[in-house]
């Protein structure tokens, strides 16, 4: 819950009813939507437009949406740490290891042609 006035997320509520802890900003918050009011009578005049729309299947929509903006940020915070990973593994020089002739398969080691491709691959 936002401040409607400065912003701030310190907000303390009771029922409907909340104040800002940084401006102090006194607003009335409906339940199904969150939308923000300055007074108690906008807030009843907007809630008759729910009590209208008073279906099941609408307050489910509301649910899942709320549930889906929470799978949402935490998407968005997994992207920015493997974005942060990757920049780390980015910023890692790559070194190649280079292949010894014990690293290699018996039937590479036992033909010279293979050998010899298998040494042009690396340059």
């Amino acid at each position: 819950m936002k401040c409607p006035k400065c912003g701030s997320n310190e907000v303390q509520c009771s029922g409907s009813k909340c104040r800002c802890l940084v401006c102090g900003n006194e607003f009335y918050t409906c339940s199904i939507c969150g939308e923000a009011f300055s007074t108690a009578q906008q807030l009843a005049a907007h809630m008759k437009k729910h009590r209208r729309n008073d279906d099941p299947s609408l307050r489910e929509l509301v649910l899942e949406l709320e549930e889906l903006r929470k799978t949402v940020e935490e998407l968005r915070q997994a992207v920015e740490r493997l974005e942060a990973a990757l920049h780390g593994l980015q910023r890692q020089p790559l070194t190649p290891h280079p292949a010894t002739n014990e690293e290699l398969p018996d039937f590479v080691k036992d033909n010279p042609w293979l050998q010899v491709l298998h040494k042009k691959r690396d340059t």
